[in-house]
């Protein structure tokens, strides 16, 4: 350990005891084979409850960062610290952060040195923890990314606030699609030729439905054996996800072999164990209808805007792993606030669509922008200029609402694609004309879905695929 507030803490005390009989309990168990990872951490990552998902996965660490050292450190002797002084301390805490291989100098060097002893202990995958706002070397994590990559190991990196921790929502979604990578790296994927992608009539005996859980909507799909997509449906959410499932099953009938796969908000609670063939995570999801659909594609990107979040993935190649980003903690951007705007409108024209706003928007002439980067004043702004405006602004105002989620996603794009690039827009929003038309000004090719797939099921679709 480095000099720390620990030293002459009883806390450092109690808390190495704690982890000694934690090892011990722990290696008193039984344990399955389980798979090496290894984690990247420029601070400590502060409280989360991530961890019960890498150990509920079987994995752990064989390479800790924080705790990475080289032969240039110097470290004062155990015995003399306590009669060093305050400048001697802190010279030798300074001396050691330049010459970290975490932290100091030419960081692409150490950080190749780093993840390549990292895979020679055998780690298969990197975890990358990063703290935002007091993250002092937030633009190496673009370096160490690509190191991770090079050396041969999947990596996720995952961001929170030294306060309040990691919000379990986006950083759940990145660590569970990294979780299932690891198990699935070995498995051959299942590629389809998309010209074979219809819906289709026909009884058959084996279904596989794929249940896609939204904040807003929930989505699901069902296809037979040859991954023919049968029958899709989407209804609103609400917080019972347990009870949409039932509803789900009494709704296809108990008249044949059904197999369930989850995945979305709630996917991994523990209630759906028993109950279905396979839970997983919405960006595994994507990705393998992705690589079912796509595979005449290369160095294409995806973008997934849902009602409260929004996901990019970066494919160089269909059968690689992509590069993935979210949105954080803030919806600012996301299909929420379309979603709010129509409710609100609702109030007074119960028939209005999401049609009908794309519709008006798509009429306009020019956009008036939203001025902010968060999704509640967005809602609020837009609100009171719409009920200010005469038809013609309100067209305007609605086409500026399109631009604000386009340009809230472009800025989730990696550094040199936020200006042309081939695009696969997904979501319940993915159709619209206005937010396409947008996306093309801005410089951008559009993938078209094949034949009647609707981009706001490709989850549920790709969930369904993952039963085998």
């Amino acid at each position: 350990m480095l000099f720390s507030a620990f030293w002459g803490d009883p806390m450092g005390y109690s808390i190495c005891k704690q982890l000694k009989e934690d090892f011990i309990q722990e290696l008193s168990k039984e344990h399955k084979p389980g798979t090496r990872i290894s984690f990247f951490s420029l601070i400590p990552y502060g409280r989360s409850d991530l961890w019960r998902k890498i150990t509920e996965a079987n994995c752990y660490t064989t390479f800790e960062g924080v705790n990475y050292l080289s032969d240039k450190l110097s470290f004062i002797a155990m015995d003399k610290i306590h009669n060093c002084s305050e400048n001697e301390l802190f010279e030798n805490l300074a001396y050691n952060l330049i010459h970290s291989p975490m932290r100091g100098l030419d960081m692409a060097k150490k950080t190749e040195t780093f993840m390549n002893d990292a895979h020679s202990n055998g780690a298969k995958g990197m975890v990358i923890f990063t703290h935002e706002h007091c993250q002092m070397l937030a633009v190496r994590l673009d370096e160490v990314e690509k190191a991770a990559t090079h050396a041969g190991l999947k990596s996720v990196s995952i961001s929170g606030d030294c306060i309040l921790g990691m919000p379990p929502g986006p950083a759940g979604i990145r660590l569970g699609t990294f979780l299932n990578s690891l198990r699935t790296e070995n498995k051959v994927l299942n590629i389809i030729d998309p010209d074979k992608i219809s819906l289709i009539t026909r009884k058959v005996n084996d279904w596989r439905v794929g249940v896609d859980f939204g904040s807003g909507f929930s989505k699901y799909a069902v296809i037979d054996n040859d991954n023919q997509l049968i029958k899709y449906e989407m209804f609103n959410s609400g917080i019972d996800y347990p009870h949409l499932l039932e509803e789900i099953k009494l709704k296809l009938g108990n008249n044949r072999n059904i197999h369930f796969a989850v995945a979305g908000v709630g996917g991994d609670n523990p209630q759906f164990k028993d109950n279905v063939t396979v839970q997983t995570t919405e960006i595994s999801a994507l990705i393998q209808a992705v690589r079912s659909i796509c595979l005449q594609y290369v160095g294409f990107t995806v973008i997934d805007i849902g009602t409260q979040d929004v996901k990019v993935l970066k494919f160089n190649n269909p059968a690689d792993e992509p590069w993935v980003n979210t949105n954080k903690s803030c919806g600012a951007g996301t299909g929420m606030v379309l979603k709010q705007i129509l409710e609100r409108w609702q109030q007074t024209n119960p028939e209005i669509r999401f049609t009908d706003l794309d519709d008006m928007a798509f009429d306009a002439a020019k956009s008036e922008l939203v001025n902010t980067t968060c999704g509640i004043f967005a809602v609020t702004n837009v609100v009171s200029a719409l009920v200010q405006s005469n038809t013609g602004r309100r067209k305007e105002i609605l086409r500026g609402v399109y631009e604000y989620i386009a340009e809230q996603a472009i800025r989730l794009l990696p550094n040199n694609e936020k200006q042309s690039g081939l695009l696969l827009l997904t979501g319940g929003i993915a159709n619209h004309r206005t937010l396409n038309q947008i996306f093309i000004e801005k410089g951008f090719e559009l993938i078209k879905l094949p034949n009647k797939i609707h981009p706001q099921f490709l989850v549920a679709y790709g969930t369904a695929l993952t039963v085998n």
